[in-house]
C-alpha cells in the first residue's frame, strides 16, 4: 500500500508544482515569482503535513490496515492450503504411476493440471483482490484527508495545505510551518470506531 500511496503522492505533487511553475513563469515572464500582483493581493498562507506522519497516526488507516492485512493472511492459509492438496496430489500420482494405465496416468495427469490451473487462478485473484482494496484504501485517506483539510482551512487564512514525504518533490520545508500532529489529532478525534 505504501508503494502505491508514495507513487499517487509523488505524481500529484510534480504535476501541481509543475502548473504552479509554468502559471508563473507565463505570467511574469522568464523569472517565476510566488506572487502576481495582477491577479492577487497579498501573500498566500501555506503549511504542510507529513503525509508518511498521517497516515501512520490516523486510528481509521491503522484500523483498515489491520483488516486488510487480516484478510490477507486469510488468503494466504487458503492459498497454502489448496497448494498442499495439490502436492499430496502430486506426491500421489508419483507413487503410483508405476502401477497406472496409460488410461489412468492421462486421467490423474489432467486432474494435476486442473489443479494446478485452479492454483494460478486462486493466486490471480488474491492477489488483484488485494491490490484493488489497497488501492480503495488509497482513495479514502486522500477523500477522508482532502475533506478534511478543506474543514480545516475555514476560517483560517489557509490557502494551501502541502503534503510533505520525505524524497518526494518539496526538497525544504520549514517546521514552524508543520501542522501534522494538530491534524492527526482532529482527525482521531473525528474517527473514534
Amino acid at each position: 500500500m505504501n508503494k502505491v500511496h508514495t507513487a499517487w503522492l509523488s505524481v500529484l505533487t510534480l504535476v501541481v508544482g509543475f502548473l504552479v511553475f509554468q502559471h508563473y513563469r507565463s505570467t511574469t515572464g522568464n523569472h517565476p515569482s510566488f506572487q502576481n500582483t495582477d491577479s492577487v493581493s497579498g501573500t498566500a498562507s501555506i503549511l504542510y503535513i507529513d503525509t508518511d506522519s498521517v497516515i501512520s497516526g490516523y486510528a481509521l488507516a491503522e484500523d483498515k490496515r489491520k483488516f486488510l492485512e487480516e484478510k490477507n493472511e486469510a488468503r494466504e492459509k487458503q492459498l497454502r492450503s489448496r497448494q498442499m492438496a495439490y502436492e499430496a496430489e502430486a506426491r500421489k500420482y508419483q507413487k503410483e504411476l508405476p502401477i497406472m494405465t496409460q488410461r489412468e496416468q492421462a486421467k490423474a495427469e489432467e486432474k494435476l493440471m486442473k489443479l494446478q490451473q485452479e492454483l494460478l487462478e486462486m493466486q490471480q485473484r488474491f492477489q488483484q483482490e488485494a491490490l484493488a482494496e489497497e488501492q480503495a484504501l488509497v482513495l479514502l485517506l486522500a477523500d477522508t484527508l482532502e475533506t478534511f483539510m478543506k474543514e480545516y482551512a475555514q476560517g483560517k487564512k489557509i490557502d494551501y495545505v502541502l503534503g510533505y514525504q520525505r524524497n518526494g518533490s518539496i526538497f525544504y520545508k520549514n517546521p514552524h510551518l508543520d501542522i501534522t500532529a494538530d491534524v492527526i489529532r482532529r482527525l482521531n478525534e473525528r474517527y473514534k470506531p
